[in-house]
C-alpha cells in the first residue's frame, strides 16, 4: 500500500520544523520547565489534527496507539512501522533521524 505522500511530507516537515520539543514514553507531556514535549507519534497526531480538523485524545492509562489509530492510518503506516517509530523515538533517536527514516519508507 505505502504511505500517503502528502501526509508523509507534512509529518517529515513537522519533525524537522523545530516547533516540537522531543519527549519519550508519552505522546504529549509537560516538561519540568513547563514546555510541552512530544514523541514522534504525538507529532504525527498533531499533523493529523491540523490537516483533518479531527481531534485526537490520549486518555491516561490506555494504549494510546490502540485507542487513536487514525493518525497511523492517515499516514499509511503499518502497525509494525508505527511500533518501530515509537521504539526509535523512545530509545532517543532524534526527530531528524526519524524524519530520514520516514522518508525511506
Amino acid at each position: 500500500m505505502g504511505l500517503d505522500t502528502h501526509a508523509q511530507q507534512l509529518f517529515v516537515e513537522a519533525l524537522r520544523s523545530g516547533r516540537y520539543r522531543q519527549g519519550t514514553n508519552a505522546e504529549w507531556q509537560q516538561g519540568l520547565d513547563g514546555q510541552v514535549l512530544h514523541c514522534a507519534y504525538g507529532v504525527l497526531a498533531d499533523c493529523y489534527q491540523r490537516e483533518t480538523g479531527q481531534q485526537v485524545f490520549f486518555p491516561l492509562g490506555t494504549d494510546a496507539m490502540a485507542v487513536n489509530d487514525e493518525p497511523r492510518q492517515w499516514l499509511g503506516l503499518t502497525t509494525d512501522q508505527l511500533g518501530e517509530l515509537v521504539n526509535r523515538n523512545d530509545a532517543g533517536e532524534s526527530f531528524e533521524s526519524l524524519a530520514r527514516w520516514v522518508e525511506g519508507l
